[in-house]
């Protein structure tokens, strides 16, 4: 099983409305949703990016990993 790539700032089709974010991947029915940090002038996700399959209707929500302490 290999691997998806997420949306990222270079891609064009990326919809934005103040710091929410949306992409639709047509050819692999996903939808992809986020939010990026208030203020901060950027559409990389905050905390989590939430992918919906449109032909199983499964929602995945990715979370950005917490810092490791020492």
């Amino acid at each position: 099983m290999g691997t998806d790539r997420m949306p990222n700032a270079a891609q064009k089709s990326i919809a934005s409305s103040g710091n929410q974010h949306y992409h639709w991947d047509a050819k692999k029915q996903l939808v992809y949703t986020w939010l990026s940090r208030p203020g901060s002038q950027t559409i990389a996700p905050d905390k989590e990016v939430t992918v919906r399959d449109d032909r199983t209707d499964t929602l995945y929500i990715f979370r950005r990993a917490q810092p490791k302490r020492r």
